[in-house]
């Protein structure tokens, strides 16, 4: 695999975090994003299929210039409200 280098910056909180196993910086980093990525990949394949195309393009309308915090994003009650909330107050399940 080829390898490239890139600097970045981190708040010491988070490095803090990061190496607190015992690992380097880099190599946490590196553990970080292919965890990210297997999760991204999982949760994509769990989505496949289960939403009709006339169900996705409802849910990207509701959220169409929504900020979408962290806690949101993987909080399913929260999700489930908010589509509720914009089915029955803004009728774009119609």
């Amino acid at each position: 695999m080829a390898i490239k280098n890139a600097t970045i910056r981190l708040p010491e909180e988070l490095i803090e975090w990061l190496t607190s196993g015992g690992k380097s910086v880099n190599q946490a980093v590196i553990e970080c994003a292919q965890n990210l990525r297997r999760v991204r990949m999982v949760s994509a394949v769990e989505l496949r299929g289960l939403f009709t195309p006339g169900e996705w393009k409802f849910l990207a309308d509701s959220l169409s210039g929504a900020s979408v915090a962290d806690s949101f994003r993987c909080n399913v009650p929260a999700l489930a409200a908010h589509v509720e909330n914009v089915a029955q107050l803004d009728l774009l399940d119609k």
